[in-house]
């Protein structure tokens, strides 16, 4: 008689926890990130850091555990799972890219204010004119 030869349980398994933790892992870090950056009565001025912790952490586990999936998937020849997770890798992309802000805050002038501001105990005549 033949033997019969059985693909190992292990790889399925795996892709079966990576979805798990992609669909439940991501939301839930970005959830605590959000949570963490809200001032309600006040606060320390660090809450958002804190927070963009969260949110760094969740950005990584999305690319990395969506990443992760997709070769797994490809390399079972698993096409739902790997649609599912090329789906959420360029929804995290996105998602990171809208959160960007456009443009950056207004650069430092370490020279002072451009305007002539006139002091106590001086005369009110300003530089250059």
């Amino acid at each position: 008689m033949g033997e019969v030869e059985t693909e190992p349980v292990w790889p399925h398994l795996l892709l079966a926890l990576l979805t798990t933790g992609v669909l439940i892992g991501v939301p839930w870090l970005a959830l605590l990130g959000v949570g963490e950056s809200i001032h309600l009565f006040g606060g320390e001025p660090t809450e958002w850091e804190k927070g963009r912790g969260w949110l760094l952490t969740a950005f990584w586990v999305g690319v990395g555990g969506s990443a992760a999936g997709l070769v797994l998937a490809v390399r079972l020849r698993r096409s739902g799972f790997a649609g599912f997770f090329t789906t959420f890798l360029v929804a995290v992309l996105l998602v990171w890219l809208g959160s960007r802000p456009s443009t950056p805050g207004p650069a430092f002038d370490p020279a002072g204010p451009g305007v002539c501001q006139e002091h106590s105990g001086g005369d009110s005549t300003c530089p250059g004119g």
